[in-house]
C-alpha cells in the first residue's frame, strides 16, 4: 500500500528526515567499513617512508612544524601529527604501535570515502546505488588500500581534494565571508598536509 506524502507527515515518517538518516546511516557504514579494510589490509611493518613520519613523532609537539625533518619528499606535518596524536592518545592496552600509529591518518582518508557519498547522493543529486558506486570505487580502490603509506601525507591530500570539490560547489552561487572562510581552512588542513 502506498502512503500519499499527507499520510506519511500524519504517521510521522517525513521522508526528507529518513533519508537524510539513511545517508548518515551509509556514510557511517562506509567509514568504519573503511577503517577496517585499511587497518587490517596494510603491512604491520612500516615503510621506509612512514618510519621517517614515525621517528618525528618522538620530538615534542611545539617543535614538530620546524624541526620535522623528512628530507626525501619535504611534505608537510599533518602526517606526523596525525601519528603522534594516535601515539599519545590512545592508550597501549586498546591497540598495538601498528594501530595507533596509522589510526588517525586512516580516520582521515575514511572521511573522505564516506563524506563522496554524502557529495554525490546530496550535491550532486545522484541516486543512492551511483552514490554507493562511487565511494565504493575509491573504498575498495587497491592504491589506497594496500599501496598507499598510510602514516603520510596522500590521503589527506585525497580528504583535502574531496572537501574542497565538496564545499566549492555547495557555495559555488553564494560567495561568503562563510564560504571564503570553509575554503580557506580546507587549504590550509592541505598546506599542512603538503608542504
Amino acid at each position: 500500500m502506498d502512503i500519499a506524502f499527507g499520510d506519511r507527515a500524519k504517521f510521522g515518517c517525513n521522508p526528507i528526515a529518513s533519508e537524510w538518516f539513511l545517508t548518515a546511516l551509509v556514510i557511517v557504514v562506509v567509514i568504519v567499513t573503511s577503517m577496517v579494510i585499511m587497518l587490517s589490509g596494510t603491512s604491520p611493518e612500516l615503510s621506509w617512508d612512514e618510519a621517517d613520519y614515525a621517528a618525528n613523532t618522538a620530538r615534542p609537539w611545539g617543535v614538530l612544524w620546524s624541526t620535522s625533518d623528512d628530507g626525501r619528499h619535504d611534505h608537510g606535518p599533518m602526517g606526523i601529527y596525525l601519528a603522534k596524536l594516535g601515539q599519545t592518545v590512545l592508550s597501549p592496552g586498546w591497540a598495538p604501535l601498528e594501530v595507533r600509529l596509522p589510526f588517525f591518518g586512516t580516520l582521515v582518508a575514511s572521511l573522505a570515502v564516506g563524506s563522496l557519498y554524502g557529495t554525490l547522493r546530496h550535491l550532486f543529486g545522484t541516486s543512492r546505488g551511483a552514490a554507493l558506486v562511487g565511494s565504493s570505487m575509491l573504498l575498495f580502490s587497491a592504491i589506497r588500500v594496500k599501496e598507499t603509506n598510510i602514516i603520510g601525507p596522500h590521503h589527506l591530500m585525497l580528504a583535502c581534494l574531496l572537501a574542497i570539490v565538496a564545499l566549492g560547489y555547495h557555495w559555488r552561487d553564494r560567495p561568503t565571508l562563510r564560504a571564503g572562510v570553509g575554503l580557506g581552512a580546507v587549504m590550509g588542513f592541505g598546506a599542512l598536509s603538503m608542504t
